[in-house]
């Protein structure tokens, strides 16, 4: 079985000394990977707001010059 695989599954105890070495560096990936998914979905939400608030004070900048 993929090393990889076999980590991510298996019991720990299961695991041979190379498996085991690769148990913890891919519970940290997963970690980072989810912190990147929650600051990337704010990071979004964040350009959106960003967004609104030009369109409002370009319009509001439109409004003036009327």
């Amino acid at each position: 079985m993929n090393p990889t695989l076999r980590t991510i599954h298996a019991q720990k105890n299961t695991l041979n000394p190379a498996e085991r070495g690769l148990y913890a560096p891919l519970v940290r990936r997963d970690l980072l990977s989810s912190q990147l998914l929650k600051v990337s979905d704010k990071y979004t939400k964040l350009q959106e707001e960003l967004a609104a608030l030009e369109t409002n004070a370009l319009g509001m900048f439109l409004r003036v010059l009327d």
